[in-house]
């Protein structure tokens, strides 16, 4: 197959003057493709990335006619202004910020009325995503996640942060250009309990997702990692148990999240039906890829699997694609062995229980609304995000024992 691109585009840099806040501040946008596209990709950041992870898929929208593509950076990030200094960063402020942001996109589009929004999110930017298509009910066709599933275990989240030197970070990040540079205050709030303030489900096992997706009629693709700390066999096995109809791409990687390598980006311009620029483009061979197997565990644990397990013989389109991975967000170091095991009952019964223990959101309650943002439970908030976890799994472990 040929390659779509060879080298990624350097994109322009344009910026949104946000209305909704009392004191001015820009998001920074990047975008490729026709104002005429019927079809508009908006593509939101992991937790710690900035826009120019994507810049293959604005490649892709510069090589076809009926795609536009733009990326942006949270504010904190990349070339967006900064919070003052007496405000945290918080995911709430993010999706408020995106609200504005992508209903002014879309009705900028030539053909508004017939643009088909998608959202693109790696791992935070596709819970934000989720939150998105519930607010924007008629303004978003489909939802593209990367690396993210309905459900986030308390060992995932334990694994993402223990593994992370922030102050080395900080470092890391201080001498990126500037365009890519990330406030240190967003640095250290990442780990607050107070940076996760939106609705979510939540169990022993972890944050549930599922209630989000489950009014949202339109199109659902996940790209995910087959040992992905985060969204990894189980995962999706269980987001296309809840998504029949779920586009899925299975790169056999280990890390979070899933690189943007041309393979991916040509499975993506098939799968949506991109036009190329050019007549007489060679047809892709992509397929959907299908979980023939439920794992035997209902999530996914976070220590080394065998190659056995990881090597699917009916995932005839898995990529190994790891070296472009961010570096917050790599996670392929040594998991911790003590990691549980679960017997295909115990998983079952894992499932039961993830059913009643999961407390549903109050019924009319709107994300957007301030007064009623955050967990569904007062007592998620009463300590530290990462105590909390830590608490989850020392109570499990004695149980065990």
């Amino acid at each position: 197959m040929t390659p779509l691109f060879t080298t990624p585009m350097i994109p322009s840099q344009r910026f949104h003057e946000l209305q909704h806040v009392p004191v001015s501040r820009r998001l920074a946008y990047s975008e490729a493709g026709p104002m005429e596209a019927t079809m508009l990709l908006i593509c939101l950041p992991g937790l710690l990335e900035t826009r120019d992870v994507f810049a293959p898929l604005l490649s892709m929208a510069q090589a076809n006619e009926n795609c536009r593509v733009i990326t942006l950076d949270y504010c904190g990030r990349g070339a967006s202004d900064w919070l003052d200094a007496s405000r945290h960063y918080t995911m709430s402020i993010y999706l408020d910020d995106l609200v504005e942001f992508v209903g002014a996109r879309r009705q900028e589009q030539v053909c508004a009325s017939n643009t088909q929004v998608y959202l693109v999110g790696t791992s935070m930017g596709g819970i934000l995503s989720m939150h998105l298509s519930q607010i924007l009910t008629f303004e978003i066709k489909g939802l593209i996640f990367n690396d993210i599933g309905l459900s986030l275990s308390w060992w995932s989240i334990y694994g993402l942060y223990k593994d992370i030197d922030l102050e080395d970070y900080k470092l890391h990040i201080s001498r990126k250009p500037p365009d890519q540079r990330i406030d240190p205050r967003a640095i250290d709030d990442v780990g607050s309990k107070n940076h996760f303030d939106l609705e979510y489900d939540y169990d022993w096992v972890g944050m549930q997702f599922e209630r989000l997706m489950k009014s949202f009629l339109g199109d659902v693709f996940l790209i995910h990692n087959a040992r992905s700390p985060i969204c990894g066999w189980a995962v999706a096995h269980k987001f296309q148990v809840c998504v029949p109809a779920l586009h899925l791409f299975t790169n056999n990687g280990a890390t979070h999240p899933v690189p943007w390598s041309a393979e991916v980006c040509a499975w993506l311009k098939e799968t949506l039906c991109l036009k190329a620029q050019e007549d007489g483009a060679t047809p892709s061979s992509w397929l959907d890829t299908q979980l023939d197997h439920p794992p035997s565990t209902g999530i996914e644990p976070l220590h080394e699997q065998s190659i056995e397990q990881t090597t699917e013989p009916s995932l005839e389109h898995s990529r190994d694609n790891t070296a472009q991975t961010p570096l917050l967000l790599t996670l392929d170091k040594t998991r911790d062995s003590t990691a549980p095991e679960h017997t295909a009952s115990k998983a079952q019964a894992t499932r039961d229980n993830s059913l009643k223990d999961s407390a549903p959101t109050q019924p009319g309650s709107h994300p957007i609304d301030p007064a009623q943002r955050g967990s569904t439970h007062t007592s998620i908030k009463s300590m530290n995000f990462t105590e909390k976890i830590r608490q989850h799994l020392k109570n499990w472990l004695s149980i065990k024992k």
